[in-house]
């Protein structure tokens, strides 16, 4: 993960210019899209409200990725991000939008002191959920209903409930927010969803029992797992159509894309493994040793997060040096995962109790738990203006 890394944690900083800070702070706006290769999720690091020697670390820290930027450019650069992010994030609140099976409702949780804000309801029995990039949007698949919920953020609302195949699982949305992928676990196909119209426009055939997604951070690529055919598919954005089906082992359930596209990250359900594809080679590069029944991933720029059902814990990979770091316990039959928007936490979602543990990156350790709900299953966080979340 050399240079390329490195341009996309940039690519997310190079219309900063366009957000904050018009009157000033041009030179740099131009220095950081120098050293973009394209322009996505700005939204993510605008969310990370860091001061100026916080932004100083981070980007001396990519070096070990292979960016090269001058220590005078970086001296420039930090204090530059710090206002920015401050003007992003100003009045705003982060929010947990908790998809639950139970209760059929997607619980609405303030990241800072879990109180329960809302709770919408949606379908029956609602397990994926996913946020468009620009935080207007949800999208809710429903198992029990077939059918997809969305829901407007800034009223909290279901505006939409678009029919898709049986027993719809999980949801993916392209970073350019155009288009959401949805599995019918019990068809062998995936929606895609216009977002604009809010229809379906393809139902293309995969194989059997669909799973989870992940978009490739250019946006071209969408990865399926197939529980029950064993193999991952690759479904062109472009055509969509299913182009490649790539053989496994035993029940790949979760997936996920390296921020530098360069690696899918597998978890191997009944094999307690998670294993790495090489995106070029389509071929199978590393394999790592877990917990017991590994469910989902999440992954940051340097490791991979993943929620173990049966051993109740979450292990922590190191993408760089392809090893195992640790395993931290938690509550039972972790799910979901996800990111605080600063980055600095990672909450998960325990469908058998009805919480969610708080885990500190920083520390690798539970430093928190939430009661929500009854079947917590997966999480959406995003930033919202304080004054929206008082009005819902």
């Amino acid at each position: 993960m050399k240079r390329k890394n490195s341009l996309v944690r940039w690519s997310m900083v190079c219309v900063i210019a366009l957000f904050a800070l018009p009157a000033r702070g041009q030179d740099e706006a131009r220095l950081l899209e120098r050293e973009c290769a394209s322009c996505h999720r700005v939204p993510s690091l605008l969310q990370r409200n860091w001061d100026a020697e916080q932004w100083k670390e981070a980007i001396n820290r990519m070096h070990q990725y292979g960016a090269t930027i001058p220590q005078k450019d970086i001296e420039r650069l930090a204090p530059y991000l710090a206002r920015a992010s401050r003007e992003r994030t100003k009045g705003t609140e982060a929010l947990a939008y908790v998809a639950d099976e139970d209760l059929n409702e997607v619980l609405v949780v303030s990241v800072d002191g879990g109180k329960l804000r809302n709770r919408i309801a949606v379908g029956k029995a609602p397990h994926g959920i996913a946020v468009t990039p620009d935080g207007s949007r949800a999208y809710v698949a429903n198992m029990g209903s077939h059918d997809v919920s969305v829901i407007d953020l800034r009223s909290n609302r279901v505006i939409a409930t678009i029919p898709t195949g049986p027993n719809a699982h999980e949801v993916a949305i392209t970073p350019d927010g155009r288009f959401a992928y949805v599995s019918n676990h019990s068809q062998a196909s995936v929606s895609a969803i216009e977002v604009a119209s809010n229809r379906v426009i393809a139902t293309i055939p995969v194989g059997d029992a669909p799973h989870d997604l992940a978009v490739s951070p250019d946006g071209k690529w969408v990865w399926v797992t197939h529980m029950d055919s064993n193999d991952v598919g690759i479904i062109s954005v472009g055509e969509q159509k299913l182009i490649e089906r790539i053989p496994l082992r035993s029940s790949p359930h979760g997936i996920q894309v390296a921020p530098d596209g360069k690696l899918v990250w597998v978890a191997l359900l009944h094999r307690d493994t998670v294993l790495a594809l090489d995106t070029a080679s389509r071929k199978v590069v590393l394999e790592v040793r877990v917990g017991s029944e590994p469910y989902y991933l999440v992954a940051d720029s340097r490791y991979v997060w993943v929620s173990n059902q049966a051993s109740d814990s979450v292990s922590v990979i190191d993408a760089v040096k392809k090893q195992l770091v640790t395993s931290i316990p938690v509550g039972q039959e972790p799910h979901g995962l996800a990111f605080t928007p600063d980055g600095r936490y990672l909450w998960v979602a325990h469908r058998r109790q009805g919480t969610i543990s708080i885990i500190s990156v920083e520390k690798r350790a539970v430093v928190a738990e939430v009661k929500v709900g009854k079947r917590p299953h997966k999480i959406g966080i995003v930033l919202q203006t304080k004054e929206a979340a008082v009005k819902r």
